[in-house]
């Protein structure tokens, strides 16, 4: 169960970076700080939680399906809040600050931010906790602030990107909202008699396939949209 919640996360943390290269770089760093700032703060709740309860926390299949959760009701509201930000931009209107929030990174990195602290404080010995926590916080905001320079950089059109961010939001639409039911095997009259490796190869394919598919249609109606705006103005 453990490699589709790093899956989730992982997923969250692409579309994450992408995000942050769109914006520009007073906010870039400043939305890294903000989401990274709590994880340090809450150090004391992760070291209380011990390397047998975080691996049940990561094998259980209820943790799935809350990440899939939040991951589903924050995209609906991104795509939903972004398609009204690229209407506005498009035509060329002023773009209010508040809509700049669909850009700010996914909820579940601060959330991987934590497991990764739990981790850490289960796999390392002779540092305390407090200190642990600060110069891990600090080495993944540069880590994550880094890798969005760097994606914008190499010359990335910002149309591009933002290309880039509703393919990754469709796509985890679609994993988190059927891969708990692929899994729990509950739309199968045998499912309790499926085996575990199955139902996880099942897993893998479903999720590379959801991918595949929100990539192709979200590029589809990003093309869409911009073909629509330029015979507007023509």
């Amino acid at each position: 169960m453990w490699i589709f919640i790093l899956a989730i996360l992982l997923g969250a943390y692409a579309q994450t970076i992408v995000k942050l290269a769109i914006l520009q770089r007073k906010y870039r760093w400043g939305a890294v700080l903000l989401f990274t700032l709590p994880v340090i703060i809450a150090y004391p709740q992760a070291a209380a939680i011990n390397l047998k309860n975080f691996d049940a926390l990561m094998s259980d299949f209820n943790t799935l399906s809350t990440l899939c959760i939040a991951v589903i009701i924050q995209e609906a509201i991104v795509l939903m809040f972004g398609a009204i930000l690229l209407r506005r931009y498009y035509m060329e209107r002023k773009i209010r600050f508040w809509e700049y929030v669909v850009l700010l990174p996914s909820l579940l990195y601060p959330a991987g931010c934590f497991f990764g602290l739990v981790w850490l404080f289960n796999n390392l010995s002779g540092i305390s906790f407090g200190s642990t926590a600060v110069v891990a916080g600090i080495a993944m905001a540069i880590a994550t602030g880094s890798l969005a320079e760097i994606l914008k950089f190499i010359g990335r059109h910002r149309e591009e990107l933002v290309q880039w961010a509703a393919m990754l939001s469709l796509a985890e639409v679609a994993v988190a909202m059927f891969l708990p039911v692929v899994l729990s095997g509950n739309s199968a009259p045998a499912g309790n008699l499926v085996n575990f490796n199955l139902k996880s190869l099942s897993g893998i394919l479903f999720i590379v396939a959801m991918v595949i598919v929100g990539g192709l249609a979200s590029r589809a109606w990003f093309h869409l949209k911009r073909k629509i705006f330029r015979n507007r103005m023509v």
